[in-house]
């Protein structure tokens, strides 16, 4: 992972009007030749990567990153055509060559003796031009999205847009007279001509389902929507999810779809958390005053159970399907238009606009009375609905918030993780780290220990007036009498955390549901006010039941013991039973696996795998995708 961000991230900021490029909108499938090749280097197969690079320049043969891949898949063996693609990578206005040039893979190139010429041609190099705003459009309320004013940005795999918004949006109305604001309007719309309310004008909404699901232009008249133009909806890339456009401005959106077919169904909330980047990538959005609403869809009604593999700040799951996340955005835009200037304007600086709404949000949930509910797992459910929120008590929070109200961002870092014997690892084949972004970790829990130990921190916290802060860690779901946080500082940045095994249990306010899932919910207190939540959630397979005696050590571990939707991005298959032995004074001497119609086989308490010849070491990998979409582990003898 770190070979592939340390190479996407060289070709930087590219010319929006360049006049060799066929279209800026086809960098991020040019982008991906370079990282397809380098999984293929990773996985030592050459051949892939040269035809993979090949195929990518013949595709794109205007951009640079396609002419990298091809010097990295030629490299080993021929460090001087490599250079000649490097220059013309160069050539064709990839930048940030001396941060690639710094790849093991590039040492040959280093060495030849025409490298001086390519330090030449890229000190020649001339810089990226600059891309104007776009003027937005008053009358049809829209901020386009073109080639003119969009940048990419590869480093961050993401276009970047500007726009400028004339000051004479800021006279109309902020609310409109559409059904259900009859009695708000009116109160929003004194405080915005008084000066005491921040209103809509300069705040872009972004609609990703093509009008499938879209807010009445007619509620909200200072609001802007994003256009994008035709190249862009060519290629698909408005549609869905947000994955690759940032706008420099409060952004509010939505799309109201789902991929509804084959084994990687799933809501677009839940993808954005299994696809890899996508944690971070909404992240990126969080800190940058954007949020999102997306229907959970199937993921948590239909299928018995909730399905999503963590709770996070970053988007919004509105219950049920199409339409159901409009109630949501209606009443976020509601709050951000109430808001007073000073308070909007600090946050948008600080980038704390989307959790401010968050904190906002989940402190006006209905039956949500004082601070000690809101730290409670009422407030902060995997989704919510339009009618659980008290919009009113909503904007009258927002209207009363002070400067002193603004409380930071809360940023984890996961230390450490208790270290694991090589029976405990057995099998895993998958790391335990889903993902770790700065407010949201997950975790999987692949182990056979009955508890696993982590050490977190918050000390990366930093609030936007250097006020103290302090942090409160509490379990929002799971068995809060047998998860332990111990505070390892006195302001509880530091704790330990345990988190045993959990079997299913029903989801918190909505019991007909199964959870295969723990959070924990981390909070700055910075005396004045609670942040919005960070979480650390911890995952159970879906289809695993274990058995321990009362000492915690593992009797059995089953793997197909339940039938149940298991999620092959997280997941992988495995087709056996364990039997762990112990001898008198209760110490693991080893394990029996069983399989169907295959004898049994049995290993030693290192995970041996016992033979005529004596113990032999085994190792653990992922083979090819079954039909519904899991990858089997897969047991080898270890050379």
């Amino acid at each position: 992972m770190r070979l592939t961000a340390l190479v996407l991230a060289a070709a930087l900021a590219v010319p929006a009007q360049a006049a060799d490029l066929p279209s800026l909108f086809d960098q991020p499938e040019a982008q991906t030749v370079l990282s397809r090749t380098l999984a293929y280097i990773r996985l030592g197969n050459s051949e892939a990567a040269r035809q993979t690079a090949e195929a990518g320049v013949a595709q794109f043969p205007s951009f640079g990153a396609p002419y990298v891949a091809l010097a990295l898949s030629v490299a080993k063996d021929d460090p001087a055509m490599a250079l000649t693609h490097l220059l013309e990578a160069v050539r064709k206005g990839y930048r940030g060559m001396a941060q690639v040039l710094t790849l093991p893979a590039f040492a040959g190139v280093r060495e030849t003796v025409e490298y001086a010429a390519l330090s030449e041609a890229m000190a020649k190099q001339s810089p990226a031009s600059e891309t104007k705003p776009a003027l937005v459009d008053i009358e049809r309320l829209t901020a386009p999205v073109s080639a003119a004013n969009t940048t990419w940005d590869a480093a961050e795999g993401e276009f970047r847009a500007q726009f400028a918004v004339p000051p004479v949006l800021a006279r109309r109305p902020a609310i409109g007279s559409a059904p259900g604001l009859e009695r708000i309007a009116p109160f929003i719309n004194r405080w915005v001509a008084g000066g005491r309310a921040a209103g809509l004008a300069g705040v872009l909404y972004d609609n990703r389902d093509r009008g499938h699901s879209p807010l009445d232009k007619k509620a909200f008249p200072q609001l802007l929507h994003v256009a994008y133009s035709d190249p862009i909806r060519s290629r698909n890339l408005d549609y869905g999810p947000n994955r690759m456009f940032e706008f420099g401005r409060i952004t509010l959106g939505n799309s109201s779809t789902a991929i509804t077919q084959g084994p990687f169904w799933r809501s677009q909330a839940r993808r954005l958390l299994t696809e890899p980047g996508g944690a971070r990538r909404l992240f990126r959005q969080y800190s940058r005053n954007m949020l999102y609403v997306y229907p959970e869809t199937f993921d948590h009604s239909d299928r018995g159970a909730d399905l999503f593999p963590a709770n996070t700040p970053y988007t919004i799951a509105s219950r049920g399907r199409s339409h159901s996340d409009r109630p949501i955005l209606r009443a976020l835009l509601l709050a951000l238009a109430a808001m007073p200037p000073d308070v909007r304007n600090r946050a948008e600086e600080e980038g704390l606009v989307a959790p401010l709404l968050q904190r906002l949000l989940r402190r006006s949930l209905k039956g949500i009375q004082n601070e000690t509910d809101y730290l409670s797992t009422a407030a902060h459910p995997t989704i919510f609905s339009g009618d659980a929120i008290a919009v009113e008590d909503l904007i009258r929070r927002a209207q009363a918030l002070t400067l002193a109200d603004l409380a930071p961002m809360v940023r984890l870092t996961l230390l450490t993780r208790a270290p694991l014997s090589p029976a405990e690892k057995t099998g895993m084949a998958k790391p335990e780290v889903v993902f770790e972004t700065p407010s949201a970790i997950a975790l999987a829990f692949r182990s056979t220990t009955q508890k696993r130990r982590l050490l977190l921190s918050a000390r990366s916290t930093r609030d936007p007036f250097d006020r103290p802060l302090t942090f409160h860690w509490r379990v929002l779901r799971g068995d809060a009498d047998r998860i332990t946080i111990t505070p390892e500082s006195e302001d509880a940045s530091l704790v330990a955390v345990e988190i045993p095994w959990h079997d299913p249990f029903p989801v918190p306010g909505a019991p007909e549901l199964l959870s295969h899932r723990v959070d924990i919910g981390v909070f700055a207190d910075t005396g004045e006010s609670l942040s919005a939540p960070a979480f650390v959630s911890m995952s159970f397979p879906p289809d695993q039941r274990r058995s321990y005696d009362a000492a915690g050590r593992l009797l059995e571990v089953d793997h197909q013991a339940a039938p149940a939707y298991v999620d092959p991005w997280i997941w992988p298959q495995r087709d056996w039973r364990d039997v762990y032995a112990y001898d008198a004074e209760g110490q693991l001497t080893g394990w029996e696996r069983h399989r169907k119609g295959i004898p049994a086989h049995r290993f030693d308490a290192k995970g041996r795998l016992l033979g005529p010849d004596g113990p032999v070491a085994v190792r653990y990998s992922l083979g090819a995708p079954a039909r519904d979409g899991r990858r089997p582990v897969i047991m080898d003898i270890a050379e």
